[in-house]
């Protein structure tokens, strides 16, 4: 399997940077995103295992070319759980704001998606909580009805930071 440079590409300060404008990088953000396949639908369990790389590459990078790279890839229900995941996972480093909120908190308050899905996507938006996700996410395991669901979470201890902030100002 060759070998795809992403941790070479975010910014070595660990402080966030636009550096998807740079020339180079751009190009190479490009090329690993090809690997995805048309529309992000690989044919195969070679193509298949090249796009997770990829993904992994992307969100090691902390950059894509554009913004709907990955939610092509991670909002498409034939795609497979394990690329979706993927998918999701690859917004590990890229910055907040990023149609991180809107998009990936529907996946999350979708409870046909599959289980895994939802707890990546409920990963994503805990990254870049806004006090909107946090009230859909709070509301979202009060009614939760899959097991997983609830154990990925049991309870909101997790909100307490949040909450001080929130009430402090």
């Amino acid at each position: 399997m060759p070998s795809i440079p992403g941790e070479t590409i975010a910014a070595p300060s660990g402080e966030p940077m636009d550096c998807a404008k740079v020339p180079v990088v751009a190009d190479t953000l490009k090329r690993i995103e090809r690997l995805l396949g048309p529309a992000c639908h690989p044919f195969g369990r070679e193509a298949t295992d090249l796009a997770l790389l990829a993904l992994r590459a992307l969100g090691n990078a902390g950059a894509v070319s554009g913004d709907d790279i990955l939610r092509t890839c991670y909002e498409d229900p034939a795609n497979s759980p394990e690329l979706r995941v993927g998918a999701i996972s690859a917004l590990r480093r890229i910055p907040c704001g990023h149609q991180r909120d809107s998009n990936v908190l529907r996946l999350f308050s979708n409870t046909s998606e599959d289980v895994e899905v939802r707890i990546a996507a409920y990963l994503a938006v805990m990254q870049c909580p806004t006090l909107s996700a946090l009230r859909a996410v709070k509301e979202g395991l009060y009614t939760e009805q899959v097991n997983q669901g609830k154990s990925a979470k049991p309870d909101f201890e997790h909100f307490k930071p949040f909450h001080e902030r929130i009430n402090h100002w």
